[in-house]
């Protein structure tokens, strides 16, 4: 800690960056530090943000990133439009996946964050990136290799004020009728989420496809 504040005070930041990559476990490499390195205005002649100097003396040691440090650099290099960076990271084992990683990445990547939520385990992140993605025949052949059973209703309410449109495509999957014409979830349930977020264009053609059959027991709806 004392190397590592004399480093900062000399404005030798790259040093104080290799001092927090041997430090042992997140002693330095936490958010404290992150933040730190934010404000610190850059050293005379540099040509780099001293944040962005700390990732990438860390990166350039061949360190792998923390869950924090990979979602505090990848926000600036995709607001940089510079995914291709993040991609060749993740090619070399130099993040930490997580959810929350995805989540960065999925705003500008959604390909890319699928993968993402693949290697993190977030079963139902990686059926959100299918739906996005359009690879809905991907979606059970998923649930059965990981023998997971999704909560569609949870998923739906986490989609539709992301991607509504992606969540009507869900609905209408998740609501395909079985061999004695019952759907697979409640149209009612799926119906409740749209409405809980005023998506009455989306709750309409949901319907329009839901209810085709005209049967006297759905009328209500």
């Amino acid at each position: 800690m004392q190397q590592f504040n004399m480093a900062l005070a000399s404005s030798d930041y790259a040093g104080a960056a290799r001092v927090a990559k041997d430090a042992p476990g997140v002693l330095l490499r936490n958010a404290e530090t992150i933040n730190k390195f934010k404000a610190l205005p850059p050293a005379p002649g540099a040509t780099q943000q001293p944040i962005m100097l700390y990732f990438s003396t860390l990166l350039e040691s061949g360190a792998t990133l923390n869950e924090i440090e990979s979602i505090e650099l990848a926000r600036p290099v995709l607001q940089a439009g510079k995914a291709q960076l993040i991609e060749g990271w993740i090619s070399k084992n130099q993040l930490t996946m997580s959810d929350q990683l995805g989540d960065v990445i999925r705003q500008y990547n959604p390909q890319m964050a699928l993968k993402v939520f693949q290697a993190a385990g977030a079963p139902d992140k990686v059926i959100q990136g299918l739906v996005e993605t359009e690879q809905f025949d991907k979606i059970l052949p998923y649930c059965q290799q990981t023998n997971y059973k999704p909560d569609w209703i949870n998923i739906m309410r986490s989609m539709v004020p992301i991607n509504p449109q992606a969540a009507g495509n869900l609905a209408k999957m998740i609501t395909a009728r079985d061999a004695q014409g019952t759907p697979k979830t409640p149209i009612e349930g799926v119906l409740q989420i749209f409405l809980e977020f005023n998506r009455t264009a989306e709750a309409t053609a949901f319907l329009l496809e839901a209810l085709k059959g005209n049967l006297p027991n759905e009328g209500h709806l």
